[in-house]
């Protein structure tokens, strides 16, 4: 009789919505109040920094094209998204939270294939890693090598609000899977700021290089 008791009151709290849930509360204190239209800049940290990294699965190349799919990792800070007990990280719907509108430059187009949740953690680290696809005519050819670059900056934010930070000096090629007609040769990823007519705050982009050379 007791643990039949003990059963119907677990029964009853998973019914009226009092079990506790992980991540439950920690969800409902950072998304309350929160717009996702507001920069995560406050006025002791106006600047915020953005990691970038390309991850490449697959490369294609097509007369003076380059194709690329590429799982894009893109760290920052929040201070809103913040609390105090467990769990250690809770995962949101990228379009529930402020993100960089970070874009290719020289075709600004992408093809997303997944966009997955965001891992934030206590601290209010972020961390999301989108699957993309990419291309770009932006090549040349030196002798047998062919390079092509990727530029990645923000489209309305200038350095004064956010800076982008170099995740690696390379194209990472943790996961790659070897094109069967080009080798990649060479990558780099480089960190530039650049001035425009429009405006006078600096921009940050980054460019990544991909060299290749038939096999």
């Amino acid at each position: 009789m007791i643990y039949f008791a003990i059963f119907i009151l677990c029964v009853s709290e998973i019914v009226s919505g009092t079990a506790n849930v992980t991540g439950d509360e920690a969800i409902k204190k950072v998304l309350k109040d929160y717009n996702k239209y507001a920069y995560p800049g406050t006025a002791e940290h106006p600047i915020v920094k953005v990691k970038h990294a390309l991850n490449l699965q697959k490369m294609d190349y097509n007369s003076k094209r380059m194709f690329i799919e590429v799982w894009s990792q893109l760290n920052w800070k929040d201070p809103r998204l913040t609390w105090g007990r467990q769990p250690a990280r809770i995962r949101l719907p990228m379009s529930l939270i402020w993100t960089p509108d970070l874009i290719l430059y020289n075709n600004p187009i992408p093809k997303p294939s997944y966009e997955p949740n965001a891992v934030v953690s206590q601290n209010g680290a972020v961390l999301v890693v989108p699957v993309n696809q990419y291309e770009t005519e932006n090549c040349t050819k030196h002798d047998d090598v062919i390079e092509c670059q990727f530029k990645f900056g923000s489209w309305t934010y200038g350095g004064d609000e956010l800076e982008l930070e170099v995740f690696s000096p390379h194209v990472m090629l943790d996961y790659y899977r070897e094109n069967p007609e080009y080798e990649i040769v060479g990558s780099s990823a480089v960190r530039n700021d650049q001035k425009y007519a429009c405006c006078p705050e600096i921009y940050y982009d980054i460019i990544y290089t991909i060299q290749i050379k038939h096999r």
